[in-house]
Parts: structure tokens; C-alpha cells; sequence
């Protein structure tokens, strides 16, 4: 049962992600070294997170190779955060596809008006060149590290997830 307090602190975390949207991406690649980048991200209310990588990159083989992953929010000129750790899967819908690459589009390019793409250009080799991956976060912590009075470190962490042991990434 979801209670208001969490529905409260979802909705915090979405729109906090949403004012935020470029991410630190970290994963590990196939030989066993930490690797991270800065991603796009679109968030549901859910706060299953979404985002695109090429297919011929590190971060796609590193994905492949073991789908835990851990995204870094961090708040444009503030000291906040959001971390959470979560399983990458691979989006493979079309039509998911088409609707996520727009939105993750707009975002990349800050154009609110610009055109869906359409089925030729996944046919046209954007589908085998970019994959979109879904992350459903399985740990989710916030943290402000402004303090109220200068020269006070009194951080405030607030759990929006946690379920341990982490959900099986092949089940």
C-alpha cells in the first residue's frame, strides 16, 4: 500500500529529476572498470527513468554485460542531489521506442514544438545505431547538503526507495 507521505515524496523526487535532467550515468564495464557519463533522462511518475545511448558504445556493452546501474541528479547550482540505483533494461516497443526518443529529443535539443519521429528513421538505421534503456530504481536517496545556518554541516537525506536485496535483472 502506497501511502501520502510516499506519494508526496515520489512526486518531490519526479520533479526534482525533471528540473534536472542531465544525469551521471555509472556502470561497469565487461572488464570489470567502473565507467560514467552524463545521460539524458526522462522520468515517469512511476519514477521509471528513461534514456538513450549508442549501441556501438561503452555504456551499451556495459549494459549488456551486467544491467545494475547508478544515476546521479544533481541540482543546477544548489547542493542537492538525487541518487538511485536501479536495473537498466533495454526498451524494444516501436512505438515506446518513437514516443520516448521525442521526448528525450525535446530535452537534448530544447525544442518544445519538434516533430515525433517517424517510423523511417528507425528503419533508416537510428534504431541499430541508438538504444533507449528503461532504469526501474530499486534504492533512491535525496540529499540537500545546504545548511540553515553558515558554517553548519547538517545535511538531510530522505529514503524515497529501498528494497533490498535488489530485484533479480534476469527474472
Amino acid at each position: 500500500m502506497v501511502t501520502t507521505k510516499q506519494t508526496h515524496v515520489q512526486a518531490m523526487a519526479t520533479e526534482f529529476i525533471c528540473r534536472n535532467r542531465a544525469a551521471t550515468l555509472s556502470t561497469v564495464t565487461p572488464e570489470g572498470k567502473p565507467h560514467s557519463s552524463v545521460v539524458y533522462c526522462v522520468v515517469h511518475s512511476d519514477l521509471t527513468i528513461y534514456f538513450t545511448t549508442r549501441a556501438e558504445g561503452r555504456k551499451f556493452a556495459a549494459l549488456r554485460q551486467n544491467p545494475e546501474v547508478c544515476l546521479l541528479f544533481t541540482g543546477f547550482g544548489t547542493l542537492q542531489q538525487l541518487q538511485l540505483s536501479g536495473i537498466a533494461s533495454r526498451v524494444a516497443g516501436r512505438e515506446q521506442q518513437l514516443d520516448l526518443l521525442h521526448e528525450l529529443m525535446k530535452l537534448r535539443y530544447e525544442e518544445e514544438n519538434l516533430p515525433r519521429p517517424t517510423v523511417n528513421l528507425l528503419e533508416a538505421g537510428i534504431r541499430k545505431e541508438y538504444a533507449i534503456f528503461k532504469v526501474v530504481p530499486y534504492e533512491m536517496t535525496y540529499a540537500n547538503f545546504a545548511t540553515a545556518k553558515q558554517g553548519m554541516y547538517k545535511p538531510e537525506f530522505v529514503k524515497i526507495i529501498s528494497y533490498h536485496p535488489p530485484p533479480d535483472p534476469h527474472g
